[in-house]
């Protein structure tokens, strides 16, 4: 009998690991398995905060008769929770996350919907039931009285226990969820997919699928694609592998993409292995997306990993310092950033006095770390540890290829990282990238005019020649996100051009004061019955993904970086304008005004850069001198 472990293992928490471990010890001993698959941390589309899955399939040996109900396969999705203590009301049953307490029958029930259409709609003649179940692997049914066990049994088709792992109880769970019929209870009832390695690939498939469509978006991307892979490629090839490589551009230059299609070069031409790591989910996410496109219009179909420096640091030294881990844990959830840097500083010293012995520890444990090349994006302000980790992990200088954007410093630093500054020069090629890939006419221009009039700085020097569209900018009222109609426009014009509400992006300011009556984004798209992603929230934004395509994205200024979108709303500039004019003034007293206000618009730039299509700028005030002159730029550009 063979059952697998596939999926994210390594990268899930550590109970839902031990749950996982469990499930796969008691299946394996049961001889009535034929093949089958335990995929941990599969990400589910259709819920607002990631949590890990776990997806259970079982092909029997021959069917199993329970009943007077036949069953051949058995397809699971599984909730992993690892508290000792349940609460049962409502019709539901609660577990409490930071004393607050969470339903789990109802999210697992949108999720399943929602894995279930995305399968469908990859091949319409699946016949499919998925059943769901929540594991809670501390808990024994010994530790319930007769009250707690009579309260739970409403709930028992759904719940299992630590002793009662069992193919006998899967079954029974199966009959319960199901009956009074059909009598045959078997998940995947199509010949065509009755594979353990075809249901896989399903599996896969819708992982990735955002279903993009053709029309404009197909025609930027077979643009760029021919672009990147005919001039740039072979110029990066030349050097793989010899010296450390890095990347610069502006935004717009493609940096992300010649990732990409370096990344499939290395698969596809010399069998190689490779990952792309950024930092944080809300790039990842963005990175996931645009390969999905990619894989849609036929220009992919290597499979290519992404992770996130945050997540390979926390799970690097969880496993390496765990009892040091246990007391930086809870400063992960309460405070991020202070917990993140004291993850780093520990990997660091842990790892510091022999890191070629931890280097061979790790990746006996974690095999799908040992690639041949890693290849990071935004790379640009990664402080000094986070590339000597990513240097030990790609095991050399020469193994890394990294992008940077000089234009697009967010992470509290002045200046852009120079990565291994010591590195003498035959050791490292740079290639600085200067045509611009990622946005439309009006929008190249409009970004060009802002930093050679009001920041004397170079821009882009050119845009893609091919006739693309000159795209749009529109300088508005805030207010205006309040009318119905703004949004049922919006989403006619993403779908006129083959795109979804996933593929707008819209930027918030740092901080909104409600007794200004100022809205969250979040609070205008609830009043609209709009589905959202709020990345606003810094542990959402480094700990989950914007997945359902119905979902606009929203993101503050200060964490909209790397990212793009095919149109990008980008909120109270002017109210920005002096958040940032604040900041800068408490932090550079010495800087001359001018010299302040060249780091604001230089920041709020960052911002302005984000859209391929079209931009959308609200305000509110429009009296605000620096709305008057991108109104100026904007006329000036429908003059031109």
């Amino acid at each position: 009998m063979s059952l697998e472990l596939i999926g994210n293992y390594p990268f899930i928490q550590e109970h839902e690991q031990e749950a996982v471990d469990i499930l796969l010890k008691s299946l394996r001993k049961d001889n009535r398995i034929k093949e089958g698959f335990i995929y941990a941390g599969y990400e589910v589309h259709g819920y607002q905060i990631q949590e890990c899955d776990c997806i259970l399939y079982l092909s029997l040996k021959s069917p199993v008769f329970n009943q007077n109900y036949i069953i051949n396969n058995l397809f699971f999705l599984i909730e992993l929770k690892g508290h000792r203590n349940i609460e049962i009301k409502e019709n539901d049953i609660f577990v409490y996350y930071n004393g607050k307490p969470h339903r789990i029958l109802y999210p697992l029930r949108q999720r399943l919907h929602s894995l279930k259409s995305y399968i469908k709609e990859i091949n319409k003649n699946i016949n499919l039931f998925i059943y769901r179940g929540i594991f809670f692997s501390n808990i024994s049914s010994n530790q319930f009285t007769s009250d707690k066990l009579s309260l739970l049994k409403p709930f028992r088709s759904y719940i299992f226990l630590k002793d009662e792992v069992t193919l006998d109880n899967l079954i029974n769970m199966s009959i319960n969820q199901r009956k009074p019929t059909p009598k045959n209870l078997t998940s995947f009832k199509t010949k065509n997919f009755d594979s353990t390695g075809k249901i896989k690939q399903v599996l896969l498939i819708a992982g990735e699928k955002m279903n993009p469509s053709e029309y404009e978006r197909a025609k930027l991307e077979k643009i760029t694609n021919r672009k990147i892979r005919l001039d740039r490629i072979p110029q990066y090839i030349q050097k793989l592998g010899q010296q450390f490589l890095y990347i610069t551009g502006k935004a717009g230059t493609g940096k992300t993409l010649s990732l990409i299609y370096l990344a499939k070069t290395i698969s596809s031409d010399f069998s190689l292995t490779s990952m792309i790591v950024t930092y944080n989910h809300a790039l990842a996410a963005d990175l996931k997306r645009l390969i999905s496109i990619l894989n849609q219009h036929g220009y992919l179909k290597e499979e290519i990993r992404i992770q996130t420096i945050n997540h390979l640091v926390v799970q690097i030294t969880k496993y390496f310092a765990p009892r040091k881990w246990n007391n930086i844990s809870p400063l992960l959830r309460d405070d991020y950033g202070k917990g993140y840097k004291n993850c780093l500083d520990l990997l660091i010293s842990t790892i510091k006095d022999d890191p070629e012995t931890y280097k061979i520890l790790l990746l006996e444990k974690f095999p799908e770390l040992n690639v041949d090349f890693i290849l990071v994006d935004e790379g640009q302000d990664w402080p000094e540890e986070e590339r000597e980790i990513i240097k030990w992990l790609a095991g050399g200088y020469e193994k890394l290829i990294v992008a940077i954007g000089p234009d697009q410093i967010t992470r509290g630093q002045r200046k852009y990282s120079k990565w291994f500054p010591d590195l003498q020069n035959d050791r490292k090629h740079f290639w600085a990238l200067k045509e611009n890939m990622r946005q439309k006419g009006k929008l190249y221009r409009f970004n060009k005019i802002i930093s050679e009039e009001l920041l004397h700085d170079e821009w882009t020097t050119s845009f893609i020649e091919e006739r693309i569209g000159e795209g749009f900018i529109e300088i508005i009222p805030d207010s205006t996100l309040m009318n119905e109609n703004f949004w049922l426009s919006l989403q006619k014009t993403l779908e006129a051009s083959g795109n979804m509400p996933v593929d707008c992006l819209i930027i918030e300011p740092d901080e909104l004061n409600k007794e200004n009556n100022e809205k969250l984004t979040k609070e205008i798209l609830s009043i609209h019955s709009l589905s959202y992603w709020d990345g606003t929230t810094k542990l959402i934004r480094q700990t989950s993904f914007p997945w359902q395509t119905s979902q606009y994205r929203i993101v503050k200024y200060s964490s909209c970086r790397g990212l793009e979108g095919w149109i990008v709303i980008v909120r109270l500039i002017d109210k920005q304008y002096s958040i940032y004019s604040k900041r800068f003034s408490r932090e550079a007293i010495s800087l001359l005004k001018e010299k302040i206000e060249d780091e604001v618009i230089t920041q709020l730039r960052i911002a302005l850069t984000r859209g391929i299509d079209g931009i959308y700028i609200t305000y509110e005030n429009e009296f605000h001198p620096f709305v008057q002159r991108l109104t100026k730029i904007k006329e000036k550009l429908e003059y031109q």
